[in-house]
């Protein structure tokens, strides 16, 4: 049996409590803390000890060794803090010991002084992946981008926990009852799961039909208009078009047309970026057009970038 056990568990800020039952119940069965984390923790098997298990926040600490001796005069020996603020103390568990004497924080005030100092960082991130949600979403409808519509999701997800953890606590202390909440130790993974899933299927379901790239540098205007090769499609269906040009003092026309002279799609502009733009296509053969309208009365030489890629 080891002597030394490492756990993988993590908690949120507003399932610190749970962490310190979690410890508590680990002491009991023999297994005492060496070194507490976000992410891991470290146990020494000892079955000859118990301890009670209490964490503290504080990232404003001006003086460490008076902020240890106040915890120590009330008899819990500091173990070790965490990099974002998070501190843990023991303290030998004695048969019938008092309520107050297994809590660090003994009085209402000072715990809800303790609790506000991570609830306005929870505020803020809350907020920040709510805006995050908002904007991803509407970048992935509007340039028809799935991968970043999934991304979106993966902010709603962890906005939406921490926003269900931040009002749970704020019952819990007004004396209401909590509303559930699915644990940060499942949606993290979840979130994190979900969009790596989606970033592989995105590119292992992407086949390239056609990609066509070229640079034209001075007078381009005497090799455009020009056409691509065929862009042969063998199966109707759904496609996705990504296009990337830059034509510097000038503007540029990309249009692509099936066998019967029929536009599907066209864009004019000096600069352009696409991506999974949706193309209904029924099999055939088509052709991409490129033109250009170099001002020569503004500059003697230009340059001009195209990239042009049809997936599946």
């Amino acid at each position: 049996m080891k002597d030394k056990i490492k756990s993988y568990k993590w908690y949120a800020a507003w399932e610190y409590e749970k962490e310190e039952k979690a410890l508590n119940e680990a002491s009991k069965k023999g297994l005492q803390l060496t070194k507490g984390g976000c992410f891991h923790s470290e146990f020494k098997r000892d079955n000859s000890v118990r301890y009670i298990y209490q964490l503290d926040y504080n990232t404003d600490i001006k003086d460490f060794i008076r902020y240890k001796d106040i915890f120590e005069e009330q008899g819990w020996e500091y173990i070790n803090s965490t990099f974002n603020g998070w501190h843990y103390f023991r303290k030998l568990y004695q048969e019938g010991m008092e309520e107050d004497e297994a809590k660090i924080y003994t009085d209402r005030e000072s715990l809800y002084e303790m609790q506000n100092r991570w609830l306005r960082l929870l505020t803020i991130f809350t907020g920040i992946y709510a805006v995050m949600a908002i904007a991803y979403f509407a970048m992935g409808i509007v340039n028809h981008q799935s991968l970043i519509v999934v991304e979106g999701l993966v902010f709603a997800i962890l906005g939406l926990t921490m926003g269900l953890g931040l009002v749970s606590t704020r019952l819990r202390r007004a004396g209401k009852k909590e509303i559930f909440y699915i644990p940060f130790q499942w949606t993290f993974p979840a979130a994190i799961i979900l969009l790596v899933a989606s970033m592989f299927f995105y590119s292992s379901g992407s086949d390239t039909v056609f990609n066509e790239n070229f640079n034209y540098i001075e007078m381009p205007q005497e090799k455009l208009p020009r056409s691509s090769s065929d862009i042969e499609i063998k199966k109707s269906g759904t496609y996705y078009l990504d296009l990337d040009f830059r034509a510097e003092k000038g503007t540029m026309m990309v249009s692509m047309q099936d066998q019967n002279g029929k536009e599907v799609y066209k864009n004019v502009a000096n600069e352009c970026t696409v991506n999974d733009w949706k193309l209904d296509l029924v099999a055939g053969t088509y052709k991409a057009y490129y033109s250009y309208q170099f001002d020569s009365t503004q500059a003697a030489s230009t340059s001009v970038q195209v990239d042009l890629k049809i997936v599946k």
